[in-house]
């Protein structure tokens, strides 16, 4: 009876607490394709942004950049750049 009531004192906890804060958005970048041979590369860059809405004030903006480049058949290198401002409040 006491591993019942908390668990659902927990559960309980859990859903009102989820509600009253900020939420904040995530948005993954997409990863690198992999290579096949020595010598390959890529590079890209993405941009997104919202407009800000003036009743809920929710804005999202930023770019990503990313470049890899094969060193050898069975290694490569990345590097990426992530600059992201998102907020619902």
């Amino acid at each position: 009876m006491k591993t019942e009531q908390l668990f659902f004192a927990i559960v309980l906890l859990t859903s009102i607490t989820s509600c009253s804060s900020n939420r904040y958005i995530y948005s993954a970048s997409p990863p690198n394709p992999y290579f096949k041979e020595k010598g390959e590369s890529k590079l890209a860059a993405y941009y997104s942004s919202s407009n800000d809405n003036a009743t809920t004030k929710e804005f999202a903006g930023g770019w990503d950049l990313q470049g890899a480049y094969a060193i050898s058949d069975h290694w490569a290198l990345t590097a990426s750049y992530f600059n992201r401002r998102e907020q619902d409040v």
